[in-house]
């Protein structure tokens, strides 16, 4: 049975409280400023629910992906992401603040500084509005950049701080996207109805961290490439990243847990959520969650088809300053 949910001007209720940050899938509908066409991209991007698809509850409904396979190279990264996020980070009923903060520690010190390998196809990874590999034929210079910079949000859970602080990251998307859908019944204060679609869609990859510039330019790493090797490079390479986490503190024994505003979805991943709110004329609850390990960008390896190194690099946000107070 549909659920009927009955609202003022918009048809959904809920908000989420995160920082909206686009994902690199979804720049080119994030770049559209018109909300009805900028959710209408977003629907693209998601197969729509069918009728049998429709009265089923949230937790029910469809699951896909998008096309991209599954890396087993990266098979250390998506093990340690899933632990953090399975463990439990809330405070338990019956665990004294001691108790809980030395859990905390346990955990950091486990899962910090922990180095990852992770290699990305160069054409699997590419798309038509965002590229990690480009090409300029008139110079002939081949680059591999980065997620463009953005800023996000996170806060302190426990020791002596509780305040929010601004972290500056590119996030770069490892898996696949994982894309549920389903249907409601909306109805406006004028007791109109309709069918609403349901989009939530999740996103894991990493938060490279680095600082914040006028521009808020990425790292970008390049190299002199003659035209005739570079269409095996875009078909058949690949980009290989050294990357190191650096879960995130702010002074001694205070360590930041996403998402802070809510202790039992607290964890040691930045963790992101934004949503477009459906509308009588564009009835689409569309909500994105990305689930990011925050890291630091060692080194950078691009090979082509056969293997051989084409660029060799090191990260130049090593150790910069990546986070702060304030808005």
């Amino acid at each position: 049975m549909l659920k009927t949910i009955i609202f003022g001007t918009f048809l959904l209720a809920s908000s989420q409280f995160a920082i909206a940050a686009e994902p690199d899938s979804y720049e080119k509908c994030a770049a559209i400023k018109a909300p009805s066409k900028r959710v209408k991209c977003y629907d693209s991007l998601a197969k729509p629910p069918t009728k049998k698809q429709a009265s089923t509850p949230l937790e029910k409904g469809t699951e896909q992906t998008t096309p991209a396979k599954k890396n087993d190279q990266n098979s250390e990264l998506r093990r340690d992401m899933q632990a953090l996020i399975n463990i439990p980070m809330a405070k338990g009923e019956l665990e004294n603040t001691s108790e809980y903060r030395e859990r905390v520690k346990q955990l950091y010190e486990k899962y910090d500084k922990r180095t990852y390998k992770v290699v990305l196809g160069v054409k699997e990874t590419n798309t038509d509005w965002r590229k990690l590999v480009s090409y300029n034929p008139d110079t002939e210079v081949v680059s591999v950049s980065m997620p463009e910079l953005n800023f996000g949000f996170v806060g302190v859970q426990i020791g002596d701080k509780s305040e929010s602080l601004n972290i500056t990251r590119s996030f770069l998307e490892t898996e696949p996207t994982v894309i549920k859908t389903s249907s409601y019944t909306g109805r406006n204060g004028l007791g109109r109805e309709v069918t609403v679609e349901k989009y939530m869609a999740t996103f894991r990859g990493l938060a490279i961290l680095g600082s914040s510039n006028e521009n808020m330019t990425p790292q970008t790493f390049t190299a002199s490439i003659p035209r005739e090797r570079v269409k095996d490079i875009l078909e058949r390479g690949k980009v290989v990243l050294t990357v190191r986490s650096e879960l995130l503190t702010y002074g001694e024994g205070t360590y930041l847990l996403d998402s802070w505003l809510s202790g039992k979805e607290a964890s040691l991943l930045v963790k992101e959520t934004d949503n477009d709110r459906p509308t009588m004329k564009d009835p689409r609850d569309i909500e994105r969650t990305r689930l990011m390990l925050p890291v630091r960008l060692i080194a950078l390896s691009l090979l082509d088809g056969n293997g051989n190194e084409v660029i060799q690099a090191q990260g130049t946000e090593v150790d910069t300053p990546a986070i702060k107070k304030g808005y």
